[in-house]
């Protein structure tokens, strides 16, 4: 059976389920009994998620509100996020998936049968103690250095001018722990065929994944190695009492839209000029239960910050909103307005998902504020007709254009 909702819809629980779910939601961070109500055995699916849960006999997809978005595309979105500096190269690989629309196929059957067709093929090879082999990778390496490291048996020989060339990442040990993960989920054939060809040798913790890069010559591997990282952070597999149910793959879509935004700016031309908050802001405080209760802000990105004395000044402020079509929000733009004022900005920016290229918009405002306030826009279809490159250089120039 399957079942078809948009974010924040609600579905009806069998009482077999409920247990399942429960697991689910505590993996994901989700508080289960703020959403379910026991009396009519209907959970809520919190509005940020879209994904899918695949139990035995029923498939049930949580598809973007935004009928124009698809959970193809929010997927290829969440793939970019694993290697920030290989989008192109991971939109033009998994083309394919396009088709997939609202119905993603168990990312488990998908990693088996790309990691079946990576070992027939072969892997890159991963860097030896004894032997650095650099040709499938990216990044440059110094070779006379790291021959004669080599030579005197320094401990970490290998010189690059990536961090992610390192004998502490080897594939196979990521695809290892893809495996380890879903083994209760695949055929026991799969899970030892895979064991019997995968090397082990590895650091024991997950610290170095995400630092892994397959490049252009290596496309088969890049497929392998994203889902493999898909599978790790994300994939959940349902089991319950020793019996394999299935397996759910949630994603928290405002999340990952305001993270590949800030990313896509961080990494353009002038992306030294931008920067991500990460320390809240206090504007108020109240005293209430005996305590003094602080408020605070932390804009989503910031354009060129500076200490002035002892306050922190931004010449932009720019928060992202994953709502389609609808702009200018009162709620939206005053928090911008306020941000403005309180970073001492004249430049506020709301940047929104699109369905297709547009120009930016201006909002006049009525009172006489020095802040200049604009509406931007990402073609989020751009990761499905093939303008992905083209799209995100357009947007980062318009975005600096504004602010400058």
């Amino acid at each position: 059976m399957e079942i078809n909702l948009k974010q924040g819809e609600s579905i009806a629980l069998e009482p077999e389920e409920v247990e399942s779910f429960i697991g689910i939601c505590n993996a994901y961070g989700i508080k289960f009994h703020k959403y379910f109500n026991s009396v009519s055995n209907i959970f809520t699916f919190p509005l940020p998620f879209v994904g899918y849960i695949k139990l035995l006999g029923k498939d049930i997809y949580i598809q973007p509100r935004h009928e124009k978005f698809t959970l193809a595309e929010v997927f290829m979105m969440k793939l970019c996020s694993f290697n920030l500096n290989q989008e192109a190269i991971i939109v033009e690989s998994f083309q394919d998936f396009i088709s997939y629309g609202n119905h993603l196929p168990a990312l488990t059957e998908l990693f088996v049968k790309e990691l079946t067709k990576t070992i027939k093929k072969g892997m890159p090879l991963e860097f030896k103690k004894r032997a650095v082999r650099t040709e499938n990778f990216s990044g440059n390496v110094n070779i006379l250095q790291t021959q004669l490291n080599l030579f005197l048996k320094k401990k970490k020989p290998v010189v690059t001018t990536k961090d992610n060339l390192t004998i502490e990442t080897p594939i196979g040990f990521l695809f290892n722990k893809a495996v380890e993960k879903i083994k209760t989920s695949i055929n026991p054939a799969d899970y030892h065929f895979f064991i019997e060809h995968l090397p082990s040798s590895a650091p024991k913790d997950l610290r170095f994944i995400d630092k892994i890069d397959i490049a252009r010559n290596a496309l088969h591997t890049s497929r392998c190695v994203q889902l493999a990282k898909a599978i790790l952070f994300d994939l959940i597999p349902v089991n319950l009492k020793g019996k394999d149910l299935g397996e759910a793959f949630l994603i928290n879509y405002d999340y990952l839209f305001e993270h590949f935004i800030a990313h896509v700016l961080m990494t353009s031309k002038a992306g030294y000029l931008f920067s991500k908050p990460k320390i809240p802001t206090k504007y108020a405080e109240f005293f209430k239960d005996e305590k003094v209760n602080e408020k605070e802000v932390l804009p989503d990105i910031a354009y060129n910050e500076m200490n002035v004395g002892l306050k922190i000044k931004y010449n932009g402020v720019l928060d992202v909103k994953n709502k389609y079509p609808s702009i200018f929000s009162n709620g939206d733009v005053f928090q911008v307005l306020y941000y403005s004022q309180k970073f001492n900005s004249d430049r506020a920016i709301l940047i929104y998902p699109s369905a297709e290229t547009q120009c930016y918009t201006k909002l006049e405002l009525e009172e006489k504020i020095p802040v200049e306030v604009y509406a931007c826009y990402f073609n989020i279809k751009s990761l499905s007709d093939g303008s992905f490159v083209k799209e995100r250089e357009r947007f980062a120039d318009e975005i600096l254009s504004l602010l400058c």
